[in-house]
């Protein structure tokens, strides 16, 4: 930007150059009359200042172009930094969303592998109840065929001993009785 000129001697001749022609002839008409007035003259020095504020904004248009062509320039850096950081800012997010999507592949095949591993511990599991169910029943069997056995048996020795009157044999079969029950009892538990 370039500062304005100091006006010349003759501001009011340096004007009249940039009047059109029309107005030129009355302009230098008001001129000549100024010629004759005292230079400490009110109107004197009124027109030499507005004469200066002429002389200063007749830069003006230029001026203003010159600093609308800076203020475009500018404009355009910040617009052209602003969609490079715009740009830089999506790849970024473009960057963050694929880790995240990356990241959540990877938390859920290690969710299906620790479903996986909890079915296989819990089928392992099941396998060895049910295994024990098994052992348990068959041992709950054997002890209910004894005990019944024994039940069978003890019925016939009462029978026998009601007949015969004797009393201390029902008190030894009521004892292997109980034996029997707790025999069955502990072959049942172990």
């Amino acid at each position: 930007m370039r500062s304005p000129e100091p006006p010349p001697r003759l501001v009011f001749e340096e004007i009249g150059k940039y009047l059109p022609a029309e107005r030129a002839v009355s302009y230098y008409r008001v001129l000549s009359r100024l010629k004759h007035l005292h230079p400490d003259d009110d109107l004197v020095v009124v027109l030499e200042a507005m004469a200066i504020n002429t002389w200063l904004t007749r830069d003006a248009p230029d001026r203003m172009a010159a600093e609308r062509k800076i203020i475009v320039s500018l404009l355009d850096e910040r617009i052209e930094r602003c969609e490079a950081l715009l740009l830089e800012g999506n790849a970024a997010l473009r960057q963050k969303i694929h880790l995240v999507d990356r990241d959540a592949a990877d938390a859920r095949a290690e969710h299906r592998r620790v479903i996986a591993d909890f079915r296989r511990h819990i089928d392992a599991r099941a396998e060895v109840a049910a295994k024990q169910f098994s052992e348990v029943t068959a041992q709950v069997k054997d002890a209910y065929q004894s005990l019944s056995w024994t039940t069978a048996e003890l019925t016939k020795h009462i029978h026998e001993m009601q007949e015969r009157d004797v009393w201390s044999k029902i008190w030894r079969t009521l004892f292997i009785f109980g034996l029997g029950v707790a025999i069955g009892a502990w072959r049942a538990r172990s």
